[in-house]
């Protein structure tokens, strides 16, 4: 954390706001007040700054044109399937730790989908599966580990430039952008472990 503490000023008091010379009617005073608590303000918040910038950007490379392809793809055939078992309450047997198809079979039900569809590889959507509201939710992991992932390296005590570093690898990495694409899995654990370690730091 070191390292980002260059960014962050001395903080202003709002104390020092009582000593600010008023006018007769008392509109200096208020504007200089006002003026003086954004300054304290933004100098607070400074380090919070580039990793909304991040966020902001990295909503842009999960969600543009997310909904452009309307057949299933990559990973959807297993995990767009695996979905509809959990929404059907169908029994099905997995390898895998259950909470990412949990998830998919939540977004499926959060946007009134039925289970219904087989989800085969390269079959076209109907209009019955509301494939681009699954992609949005499912895309938001693949957004949130973007700060996650900066202020994991805050943690760790890492400087401001290994931080910037960190959060455009995950922000432009091919991979994390596909996996967070598409329905499928790889966010959904990642953040999940990236959640676990923020809060092992605390205790």
């Amino acid at each position: 954390r070191d390292g980002l503490d260059v960014h962050r000023p001395h903080q202003q008091r709002i104390s020092r706001v009582l000593s600010y010379s008023c006018s007769l009617d008392g509109t200096t005073c208020i504007a200089d007040a006002t003026s003086a608590v954004q300054t304290e303000f933004l100098h607070q918040n400074l380090e919070h700054v580039p990793p909304a910038i991040y966020t902001l950007l990295s909503c842009w490379t999960r969600f543009y044109a997310i909904g452009h392809s309307n057949v299933v793809v990559w990973d959807e055939a297993h995990f767009g399937k695996f979905g509809s078992h959990y929404l059907k309450q169908e029994f099905y047997f997995d390898v895998h730790p259950p909470l990412g198809k949990m998830l998919v079979g939540l977004a499926g039900l959060l946007s009134g989908y039925d289970g219904s569809f087989e989800f085969k590889s390269g079959e076209t959507y109907p209009d019955t599966v509301p494939y681009v509201a699954m992609r949005v939710m499912m895309a938001m992991f693949g957004v949130g580990m973007v700060p996650l992932s900066w202020y994991t390296a805050v943690e760790l005590g890492l400087s401001w430039r290994a931080c910037h570093l960190v959060a455009l690898m995950v922000l432009l990495g091919e991979c994390s952008i596909k996996s967070a694409f598409y329905l499928s899995l790889p966010s959904c654990p990642q953040m999940s472990a990236g959640c676990a370690s923020r809060v092992s730091f605390y205790l």
